[in-house]
């Protein structure tokens, strides 16, 4: 074998294990045109059936979608999901075609990108929280105005809250990684914020902690306040779920066909070099 016809086999089969190793269990880019209803929108893979509980226009598809670079792009498509400006506490929610895997040893992982429109004078609180069987065992990544300092945090209704340290800085945009390593007994949970993208964990620059066991069976995203703070913005993006680090911290990567298209570019360079 030459070493073109070696450095060229090597680049196709580097291209196609990119491709192979994404194994998601559940999407959604947001990738709607704007509306000011979220109610029944069914797009991305891996939901069953469409978004609901969504109030009125409270819940909307607004455009631009968000995007993070670090190191490099995270992939991104389509628009946001966005709570408004309204008056009271408001949830949209949607349920994965299946429960996740919860059996101790198993892993399920998450990622999305988030940003408010943080006050840390007045209690305004955002949440992406992740819905299981029994409603108490629910685990929300979370910010809450003034509470815990203003920072991010995670939180169970039975357990401590686990701080970031990471401020919420008003219309940051933030992409955040979660393992939920499942126990015996309790579930471990260790989120990232604003990891390089498509590179390895750093687990030194995690935080989290255990929770009570529970199977985690769709998501939801909410805001609220006193009356007199609600009215702010809240966004969602780009939520992805799957069974390792490399499904849901992703950067921009070649489509099936577009490989397909590379492959026989380089047979006929080969083909031209022998």
């Amino acid at each position: 074998m030459t070493k073109l016809t070696l450095i060229l086999t090597l680049t196709l089969t580097l291209l196609i294990a990119t491709v192979a190793n994404a194994a998601l269990i559940a999407y959604e880019p947001f990738d709607y045109a704007p509306t000011n209803g979220l109610n029944d929108l069914n797009g991305g893979t891996g939901w069953d059936g469409g978004w609901y509980n969504a109030d009125g226009d409270s819940h909307i598809i607004a455009s631009p979608g968000m995007t993070f670079t670090s190191v490099n792009p995270l992939t991104t498509a389509g628009n946001l999901g966005m709570v408004t400006l309204s008056s009271n506490w408001k949830r949209a929610s949607r349920d994965f075609s299946s429960p996740l895997e919860s059996s101790a040893g198993t892993t399920n992982w998450f990622s999305f990108l988030a940003s408010i429109e943080a006050d840390t004078n007045h209690y305004r609180q955002y949440l992406i929280g992740f819905q299981s069987e029994v409603s108490d065992d629910n685990v929300r990544f979370m910010t809450a105005g003034y509470y815990e300092n203003g920072q991010w945090f995670l939180n169970q209704f039975a357990g401590a809250d686990q701080l970031s340290g990471h401020p919420s800085i008003s219309n940051e945009t933030i992409f955040v990684v979660i393992e939920k390593a499942n126990g015996a007994v309790r579930d471990t949970w260790t989120a990232w914020i604003n990891p390089p993208v498509n590179q390895a964990p750093n687990y030194s620059a995690s935080f989290g902690g255990t929770y009570t066991n529970s199977v985690v069976t769709g998501v939801h995203f909410w805001k609220g306040g006193p009356p007199a703070t609600r009215y702010f913005e809240a966004r969602v993006d780009e939520f992805r779920v799957g069974e390792s680090w490399e499904d849901v911290n992703v950067s921009v990567i070649p489509e099936p066909m577009v490989l397909g298209f590379i492959g026989l570019g380089l047979l006929a360079l080969l083909r031209k070099n022998r």
